[in-house]
């Protein structure tokens, strides 16, 4: 059975590149398979900065500059938007976008905001009231909670968490109890929805969460 077991993981290790690398290389990203296309699928892969967890397409800021990839942030399923409209109380209120992307408010039918920035969402308010209720629409709108991240594997209270700015990968696994026995304590994976579908990135602790992330924390195989 002992022989049995260690074969499993001597092949488990080849199929995710080796018990030490885990995924391909420790400062690299790479797109995950499409469902059903896992073996003999070759993943895009490119190299992040091994000094500060970052690359320069965006996809994964510096912790410092966070606050300046949020200034952009693109609408999802999740996020709650505060939306005044000036002069116009009855109007003026949070509102969440659904899973489909979609945002209701009175007077207005469901309407597309998903992958959208708070500046062209005013625009689409302001030109759906300008059609049929107000002369001038005077519209803001903010981002006032984010997507949950969502906190998986070899931790304590495994499970969905609200994102809070400024939170680290260090910052996440202690909210969701911190490690368990079994944790592999070095990089952890991280799969973020980007303009070109998901990317998962093999991060160190200190690494920056984004709001929508899943954080996976391998289990050690020793």
């Amino acid at each position: 059975m002992g022989r049995v077991k260690n074969l499993i993981a001597a092949g488990l290790c080849v199929l995710v590149g080796g018990c030490t690398g885990g995924w391909p290389g420790w400062d690299e990203f790479y797109t995950p398979a499409p469902e059903g296309e896992q073996l003999g699928w070759t993943p895009r892969v490119q190299t992040l900065s091994a000094s500060s967890d970052t690359d320069g397409e965006g996809t994964h800021p510096a912790a410092a500059d966070v606050s300046k990839f949020l200034s952009g942030y693109r609408a999802g399923n999740g996020d709650r938007l505060r939306v005044t409209v000036f002069g116009q109380e009855d109007l003026t209120a949070e509102y969440n976008v659904d899973n489909t992307g979609n945002m209701s408010m009175p007077l207005l039918s469901s309407f597309s905001v998903g992958g959208r920035t708070a500046p062209e969402i005013e625009q689409i308010i302001e030109a759906k009231l300008r059609k049929d209720f107000l002369r001038n629409p005077d519209v803001s709108v903010e981002f006032i909670t984010y997507r949950p991240v969502f906190i998986l594997g070899e931790v304590s209270t495994a499970g969905q968490y609200p994102f809070v700015g400024g939170m680290t990968i260090q910052k996440a696994i202690a909210i969701g109890g911190g490690y368990t026995a079994r944790a592999n304590q070095g990089k952890v994976i991280v799969t973020r929805q980007t303009t070109n579908g998901p990317v998962s990135m093999k991060l160190s602790p200190t690494a920056a969460v984004l709001p929508g992330d899943t954080i996976y924390v391998r289990e050690r195989w020793f």
